[in-house]
């Protein structure tokens, strides 16, 4: 058990035995993104026992903690901070869709590139002439075409 330095009593606050910590009689809720230094706080609601949180991006990580406040009878605030909790919300984030977009967009100028490259070769092998003697003589055949007149 741990001794505290002001004197204790059961009208004045409350203490945990085991951490010598005050026990809270109301609390809020702290959240930040992740990679943020400022906390962000949320009072309970009127029947305080629940916080709704507004205004959190979608598929964004969050870092959440929750303060036991202590408040004296001087007016005294007393915080004692819970471990932090991880939790990431649902959606896709702006980054998640930019980076979507992006990669859509590179895959149709691929798409248009090779259509134009198919395009082209085709267009440069159109109405190309076919020396049929010539293929031929390649495979090894005689030329169809006739032989030719020497009397003339």
């Amino acid at each position: 058990m741990r001794f505290c330095s002001r004197p204790w009593s059961a009208e004045f606050a409350n203490y945990d035995e085991e951490s010598g910590a005050p026990v809270g009689n109301t609390f809020e809720v702290q959240y930040k993104p992740q990679n943020e230094d400022n906390w962000d706080t949320v009072k309970p609601s009127d029947d305080g026992l629940t916080v709704h949180v507004d205004g959190l991006n979608p598929g964004t990580k969050y870092d959440v903690r929750v303060a036991a406040l202590q408040v004296d009878p001087d007016g005294e605030t007393t915080k004692s901070f819970s471990s932090i909790s991880k939790i990431t919300t649902t959606g896709t984030s702006s980054r998640d869709r930019n980076i979507y977009l992006l990669i859509l967009i590179l895959l149709i100028l691929l798409l248009l590139l090779l259509i134009c490259c198919i395009c082209c070769v085709v267009c440069r092998h159109r109405g190309q002439n076919y020396p049929v003697s010539q293929r031929e003589r390649e495979q090894g055949r005689e030329p169809i075409l006739g032989k030719p007149d020497y009397k003339k």
